[in-house]
């Protein structure tokens, strides 16, 4: 069972019915013996049903000022005797259009990207998990001139990823994975106890978005726990840089000197 911080992380995509069943019942039995956690979560749940009643009535208002407009031209056409009805002013279904569409936006962009981001991340950490079991699957590269090819078909011959980091997690295999839909360089680093660490290089097409983000070293990162997994996200040039590992300080020094090479 969930207790109330990993609950509150994981209730906005637990609303939303996001989760995979396992992480969706640990909720579920969380909040049944929880009110305060329940409070929140209905919260959530007015939030959501209150966007959605104010963009049904911005789109209403858009209706009926057009309507309004289009009765104002018929009612002139009638009164002047003219044989076509004058169109409607491109300015005011402009004006009109521009403000819904603002509107929209505003309340729903940032839950897309957040969207986006969860998604993104949740990819990650279940193919960091898969990579595990399928340690021995042909497709990987293992020797260092072999993951050296890898790293240099994806991400170019001068801003290789480092081959070792702290606690001798050493990088032990590589091969380019899909990430909801796009194509992400995978390189796996292994410690003497068997614990394994995932580091995604993809093109930074969308950038970071959330609002779980912290400034680390003057880079914003985007941080979530998905499962018993640290998930942290940061972009490098023209890359998206993903980590996915059980322990945070592997993670947090595993991105940081993968940005670090990216970058130079």
């Amino acid at each position: 069972m969930y207790d109330c911080h990993r609950t509150e992380q994981l209730l906005e995509s637990y609303v939303d019915n996001e989760l995979d069943a396992v992480v969706t019942q640990a909720i579920s039995e969380h909040l049944e013996g929880c009110a305060a956690c329940n409070r929140k979560m209905e919260n959530i749940r007015s939030q959501n049903e209150l966007v959605a009643r104010t963009v049904k009535s911005v789109l209403a208002d858009n209706s009926t000022l057009r309507a309004s407009i289009e009765a104002a031209t018929i009612a002139k056409h009638q009164q002047l005797f003219q044989w076509s009805i004058p169109r409607v002013p491109a300015w005011a279904t402009v004006a009109a259009l521009t403000i819904v569409i603002a509107f929209i936006s505003i309340l729903y962009l940032p839950r897309f990207l957040r969207t986006y981001t969860s998604s993104l991340f949740k990819a990650a950490a279940d193919n960091h998990i898969t990579c595990i079991r399928e340690a021995e699957a042909p497709d990987w590269a293992r020797t260092q001139a072999e993951i050296i090819q890898v790293e240099e078909s994806f991400i170019g011959r001068d801003r290789l990823v480092p081959m070792m980091t702290v606690d001798r997690y050493q990088l032990v295999r590589a091969r380019v994975c899909m990430l909801n839909g796009q194509k992400f360089l995978h390189l796996v680093y292994e410690n003497d106890g068997g614990r394994e660490a995932s580091l995604f290089v993809g093109q930074n097409k969308e950038g970071i978005f959330g609002d779980r983000a912290v400034v680390l070293d003057g880079k914003t990162i985007q941080m979530i726990h998905v499962s018993d997994l640290n998930v942290l996200s940061t972009q490098a040039r023209d890359n998206l840089v993903i980590v996915a590992a059980q322990e945070e300080k592997i993670a947090n020094t595993l991105l940081l000197s993968a940005v670090s090479r990216l970058s130079a």
